[in-house]
């Protein structure tokens, strides 16, 4: 039997009548409190910290990681117990935690440190390198294929007044930037799975939910809402599983109106069972 694994970002009640006969792990918030959803069933985060928060998760064999912040200091959980990596006197020291994988004993996070792209190895900090010290870089996204490290993320910039967004992966450490449908608009890579020798790469491109296959560009289409975008990709035997957002920007509150989505082999569906606030982070599918 299958198990998916999902990330969600959240602030609504869990329906469990989603997914039921299936094993599902969500990390999120309702109405403050960080919380692990497995099956359903609640299981808030152990911190005495007074605000704490959590990004991503990995299952690897009987452990569970889970990505986030605690008080002031990045880390993650191992089995409920918190790990730091980067200790701070500000939450505002421009440093976050986003993801993680294991492979083998090493434990990889991917984030950002002082507009820095970066990842920890077993706690070590490794800087990626960016287009130029006047930009900003994030790592979103960690996968590992065989002996490969793939990371992907953005750069931000600022040429007249206007921010601009190009979407970047690195391979074992090495920068590359992903082609955009013009030079203007915002690019951002936020998920990457492996098939073979396939690398799919999901995020948005301008209004647009878009993955690259190979860095060759399509776009996923919409249901009923003007911009989406792709925040994670898995893959299961010849099925691939697409989820994000769309929303219209026009409106008070873009998550409180839009809508959750997954695509399905590229075909768009509409995420069902949760009211209120919802944000489709992560998919992660084991056989």
């Amino acid at each position: 039997m299958k198990k998916v694994i999902i990330t969600v970002l959240i602030f609504s009640f869990f329906s469990t009548s989603l997914f039921a006969e299936r094993q599902i792990h969500i990390i999120g918030s309702t109405w403050g409190s960080t919380t692990h959803w497995i099956n359903g069933m609640s299981n808030e985060l152990p911190s005495n910290a007074s605000y704490y928060s959590a990004s991503g998760i990995s299952i690897y064999g009987s452990n569970i990681y889970i990505i986030g912040k605690e008080g002031d200091n990045t880390g993650y959980w191992l089995n409920g117990r918190f790990i730091v990596l980067k200790e701070s006197d500000s939450y505002y020291d421009g440093t976050s935690a986003n993801d993680i994988a294991i492979s083998g004993n090493d434990v990889y996070v991917v984030g950002e440190d002082d507009e820095n792209a970066v990842y920890w190895l077993n706690g070590r900090h490794i800087l990626l390198p960016k287009s130029s010290n006047n930009v900003r870089a994030v790592a979103l996204k960690i996968v590992i294929s065989s002996s490969n490290v793939y990371i992907v993320g953005v750069e931000i910039r600022t040429e007249q007044n206007t921010t601009i967004m190009d979407a970047v992966y690195w391979l074992n450490g090495r920068r590359f930037v992903l082609p955009k449908s013009n030079n203007n608009v915002s690019t951002e890579a936020s998920g990457i799975a492996i098939s073979g020798s396939n690398v799919y790469i999901v995020g948005s491109d301008g209004n647009n939910a878009v993955y690259w296959l190979n860095e060759k560009q399509f776009t996923l289409r919409r249901v009923d809402k003007p911009v989406a975008k792709a925040t994670g990709i898995a893959i299961s035997g010849n099925d691939i599983y697409f989820i994000g957002i769309e929303y219209n920007p026009d409106e008070p509150f873009e998550f409180s109106r839009g809508n959750a989505i997954y695509w399905l082999n590229s075909n768009p569906h509409i995420w069902r069972g949760f009211p209120g606030y919802m944000y489709l982070s992560r998919i992660a599918i084991t056989e």
